[in-house]
């Protein structure tokens, strides 16, 4: 059976037992659209960076180890000692020294994966293809993707009018039950009061483990100062990685006749028409500031804007390859091409 039949079983199982629901009530990802994706992902080489963070977790279950079946790995040899195991002789460093040594091992440590989607309203729009949202239901499941593949326990965070996280999934399901847990409806609403991305990340602080992979969805409207320190000081114990995601209509309007733009939090609504001359320069400081931010928190982030297709999240910048990529912790300034040139034609770009 193949990997996205098993996905198509699972959401069967589950829809025997799922009440119904109306158009209205519709989740933002349907269960069709989470089998094509996961058959879409089936085909996608995927490899995420080197976890430099150890995980405190003992590891359970098949993940891949050096050591077949014992449960340990290598971390050091001493001298031996009278009672070792000769099994356990570093043969090796023996030959170069000529004196007998011991390897240590320690339990193996289980890495994890959390995933946090922001569906909020700023991330409920779109003028092309999908909403931001969409895509990032997409982008998260490309994670629960490679967790699954690779036996890693994942966790996954809803942050819409309140904040969902799941039960820790683990397992060949895992990529079913995750993008289950996030798609929700995700109506537009006006004046709905919404949890900031930093209480979030505050009250999350109870579910870190060090070791853990951090991957945050969003468009980081709300990205405020105090988020910034927070971010960066858990990559002290976590390894997090930002993936910014944006409308294409957010880096240049559309030439439409008889159309206002309002904000959301209201005010008053002006014609794109008006806008057309200021917007670019706008748009072009504004994200030269979240970049600026992003640079000097040290953080690691990918760009995707509704229109793309998910193999960019495995490049790092204009032109390097999906295989080098997979293998090079992506700096935080290696920015997509179209971005680069939307800075550059506003004339906003570092000297």
């Amino acid at each position: 059976m193949k990997p996205f039949q098993a996905v198509q079983q699972w959401l069967t199982q589950w829809r025997k037992w799922s009440p119904s629901v109306s158009k209205t009530e519709a989740p933002i990802f349907s269960e069709f659209q989470i089998v094509e994706l996961a058959e879409e992902l089936s085909l996608m080489p995927q490899r995420l960076t080197e976890n430099e963070r150890l995980s405190t977790a003992f590891k359970k279950g098949e993940q891949p180890s050096p050591f077949r079946g014992s449960g340990f790995e290598y971390e050091e040899s001493r001298l031996y000692q009278a009672g070792d195991e000769v099994r356990h002789i570093n043969w090796r460093l023996m030959g170069r020294t000529g004196q007998a040594y011991s390897k240590l091992f320690q339990e193996e440590r289980q890495q994890s994966l959390m995933i946090l989607l922001d569906m909020r309203q700023s991330m409920r729009f779109g003028t092309q293809q999908q909403l931001k949202v969409t895509q990032g239901m997409r982008v998260a499941g490309y994670y629960a993707w490679y967790a699954q593949q690779q036996g890693l326990p994942v966790t996954a965070v809803a942050l819409a009018e309140q904040v969902d996280i799941s039960p820790i999934f683990e397992g060949k399901n895992s990529y079913a039950e995750v993008m289950h847990h996030l798609s929700r409806p995700c109506p537009p609403q006006n004046a709905v009061e919404e949890p900031t991305l930093e209480s979030v990340l505050h009250a999350l602080q109870a579910h870190f483990q060090p070791g853990m992979r951090l991957i945050v969805i969003s468009d980081f409207i709300d990205l405020n100062d105090a988020a910034l320190w927070l971010l960066s000081s858990l990559q002290n114990s976590l390894q997090v990685k930002l993936v910014h995601l944006l409308d294409p209509a957010e880096l240049k309007l559309p030439a439409i006749t008889g159309v206002q733009l309002q904000g959301l939090s209201g005010g008053t609504a002006l014609p794109l028409t008006d806008l057309a001359n200021r917007y670019p320069q706008w748009s072009a400081h504004y994200f030269q500031q979240k970049l600026d931010a992003y640079q000097q928190a040290n953080l690691t982030v990918k760009w995707l804007q509704t229109t793309d297709d998910l193999t960019r999240l495995g490049k790092i910048g204009c032109d390097e390859p999906m295989e080098q990529a997979d293998t090079i912790q992506a700096p935080v300034t290696a920015i997509p091409c179209w971005l680069a040139k939307h800075l550059q034609q506003a004339g906003a770009t570092h000297g």
